[in-house]
């Protein structure tokens, strides 16, 4: 929709529970995790992370900028509540789920 081409090399899942991203892409992603991250910055400067919103925080807490390149609203269809399915209360069991650059 955003017209980004990235490929998957430059693409680390910091939410390891993003299954429907590697599916849609049909790519298997590396899976990182902030502490590789924070060992790691300088060598995955150049690349995106695909981040929750409550990852995001938690980035942000320990001193990262987390910059969204684009987003969308998310939900783990595998753990399908009722809320979920009642149209009025669906956007209170979503979450966001972004494709950001993260810097130190």
């Amino acid at each position: 929709k955003e017209g980004l081409s990235i490929s998957g090399e430059d693409i680390l899942l910091l939410d390891v529970n993003a299954h429907s991203f590697d599916f849609y892409r049909n790519y298997n992603h590396a899976i990182t995790n902030p502490k590789a991250l924070e060992a790691d910055t300088a060598n995955v400067a150049d690349k995106y992370f695909l981040i929750g919103s409550d990852m995001a925080r938690e980035m942000e807490a320990n001193h990262f900028h987390v910059q969204p390149v684009v987003s969308h609203v998310d939900y783990n269809v595998t753990t399908l509540k009722l809320k979920f399915l009642n149209p009025g209360t669906r956007l209170s069991k979503c979450d966001t789920l972004m494709l950001a650059k993260i810097y130190r």
